[in-house]
């Protein structure tokens, strides 16, 4: 009996020995973040959630998910489910049970290295969830967002760069804090986050929706299927919802990272002609799904779009496609594929039908600005000689989208404050910058190409800057981002027509001798010129003498005046001015109510 209880006690004594000295049981960490906002962008929190439900099932519990999602989906007024996210049509509730760990302006770039780095005194809001790694601990990362050549775009359109998340990883990797960790990344180009930057021996196995040159794609958009007719927007994305529901209808203890890869790959090559890569340690590709995602139940659902099977004639698993009338829908095209479906689904003449024509001409006139900005800039800066094929160059494989990071973030922000805000369709000129980089361009040769590629914003910069103090206690109102693309977006032709029509045509006419009613009479041989004039000065931002010059004219207002106090001075300008000046108080008209306050 003595020789049983002593030899318990030395057992028990040896274990405690062991853990005092840091060997813990292993344990699993999951990182999940939507870095889009906005109903148009309804798949990326989507995927998130799908992916939630997925580690749940595998057996995590929440103190080890951490999180981060705008959270402006599942109860947005667009919403026709409220409360409700699918990830697929006619999927199940994927929103159900989702901790709302970082939430709305909480999900940043900050919050994103300090979660993932377990630094609680860096967080700013939210619950205050990090991820508290050991050496025996695996964790999973999951991207889901908009990006574009080195970056990833973050809710309040701050950016994620490749080397500084890559950095974050080996930092972490240098403080023994995990034992291997997998990255699965969507966005466009999200490729070229890792490209020559990801090293392949800190225990790190990264694959992403794309290579460093091509567009991933959103899938389980809108089309004719009575499952998709009450949606404006896409349910999720092809490479996201391919490993997702990859793992849903497998067993992870017997399929490793590789057999997805392919599986994956395969899929989504089929669909859309765009290679998921893989990244970092390839030698953990051998690693069971089990590792990182948990060990979960599989799914088997007659509605699932995709099947997928596992076939002896090939050396990976395989997937079905049955469903052949899923829509496809390149990243950048999903935002205009969600305007033009609320513009066709509003009411003729209703104030919604306005909005949505409004939100519109926005997005597409920002895009038109975005291009010509970025355009005139590189042939400032280099002549028209270097062709288009030049500015999207990019670097062969192996080797990072640029050689000098700083140079490409230096040359992104001399852009934004010279020209405004890139915003999501914007990013994909950061290869051109990167090209830019590449061939030694300066900053000071950056701000003098954007100063004349963007007059009209430099100029009012130049006057506000240098005065109109503003005490701190004060605070304005200010335009949305909306709002503020609205007011900036190009002069249609009808919003011409409107104010050449609500002129009064027998007024005198000014210094180039038309009245408004010879502009009416004529409308079909002079509007050519007349939007040629008002479009010339939208890009240029400047006016000539010719078209700002005036009469002063003195007008009596008694019988036999005899003093300067008898007349009433009035200003006769020209048509043209007339017309931009309504043109401009038009807009002004519609948001100046946001900016003066009530009191």
């Amino acid at each position: 009996m003595n020789y049983w209880i002593a030899l318990i006690v030395t057992i028990w004594m040896s274990v405690m020995i062991t853990n005092s000295e840091g060997v813990c049981p292993t344990k699993r960490w999951a990182l999940l973040i939507a870095t889009s906002k906005g109903y148009e962008n309804y798949r990326h929190q989507a995927d998130i959630c799908h992916a939630y439900q997925i580690l749940k099932s595998g057996g995590y519990i929440d103190e080890n998910i951490i999180v981060m999602m705008y959270d402006d989906i599942a109860y947005n007024e667009e919403n026709p489910k409220p409360g409700v996210i699918v990830n697929k049509p006619g999927g199940s509730n994927v929103y159900h049970g989702v901790p709302k760990d970082y939430t709305g302006k909480e999900v940043n770039v900050n919050n994103f290295f300090a979660v993932l780095t377990g630094n609680r005194n860096a967080i700013r809001g939210g619950s205050g969830k990090v991820i508290c790694s050991r050496p025996n601990d695996t964790i999973l990362i999951y991207i889901a967002g908009h990006g574009n050549a080195g970056i990833i775009a973050m809710p309040d359109s701050k950016l994620l760069w490749g080397d500084d998340f890559v950095d974050i990883l080996k930092k972490k990797y240098d403080a023994k804090s995990y034992k291997k960790m997998v990255i699965y990344m969507e966005s466009c180009l999200s490729g070229s986050m890792f490209e020559g930057l990801l090293p392949n021996n800190i225990n790190v196995y990264a694959t992403t929706s794309s290579s460093a040159k091509e567009d991933s794609y959103a899938t389980y958009c809108p089309d004719d299927d009575s499952l998709m007719k009450e949606y404006t927007t896409c349910l999720g994305d092809s490479y996201s919802v391919s490993w997702m529901e990859d793992s849903d209808q497998n067993d992870r203890r017997k399929k490793t990272l590789k057999q997805q890869y392919y599986t994956v790959r395969n899929r989504v090559y089929s669909e859309i002609n765009t290679h998921v890569m893989q990244y970092g340690d390839l030698n953990m590709e051998n690693d069971f799904l089990v590792t990182y995602l948990g060990d979960g139940h599989v799914h088997v659902n007659d509605n699932d779009i995709y099947n997928f099977n596992s076939s002896e004639s090939q050396k990976y698993s395989s997937y079905t496609q049955f469903n052949t009338t899923t829509r496809l829908v390149g990243q950048e095209d999903a935002h205009l594929l969600h305007l033009k479906l609320k513009l066709e689904k509003a009411q003729h003449g209703s104030k919604e039908k306005t909005k949505a024509q409004t939100k519109l001409d926005v997005e597409i006139s920002h895009r038109t600005k975005v291009d010509h900005n970025v355009n005139l800039i590189w042939n400032i800066t280099f002549g028209e000689e270097k062709n288009s094929t030049m500015m999207t160059h990019v670097l062969s494989e192996s080797q990072p989208l640029v050689n000098d990071w700083d140079c490409l973030k230096m040359l992104v922000r001399t852009y934004e404050h010279h020209c405004g805000a890139l915003f999501t369709y914007g990013l994909k000129y950061s290869k051109v910058f990167a090209n830019m980089c590449n061939a030694g361009i300066s900053k000071k040769q950056m701000i003098a190409a954007t100063s004349q590629a963007c007059p009209e914003k430099n100029f009012f910069k130049k006057i506000f800057s240098s005065w109109m103090p503003v005490p701190s206690e004060l605070s304005f109102n200010h335009l949305s981002e909306d709002d503020s693309m609205w007011l900036d977006r190009p002069f249609s032709e009808s919003e011409i027509k409107d104010v050449v029509w609500e002129c009064d045509g027998n007024e005198s006419s000014g210094p180039d001798g038309f009245s408004f009613e010879f502009f009416k009479r004529c409308w079909e041989i002079v509007k050519k010129d007349v939007f040629k004039f008002v479009d010339d000065f939208y890009k240029d931002a400047t006016l000539l003498k010719v078209a700002t010059s005036s009469f002063l004219t003195l007008i009596p207002k008694i019988s036999n005046p005899q003093s300067l106090s008898d007349f009433r001075p009035i200003c006769l300008v020209g048509s043209l001015h007339k017309i931009l000046s309504k043109l401009m108080a038009a807009r002004i008209k519609v948001v100046i109510g946001k900016l003066v306050a009530v009191n």
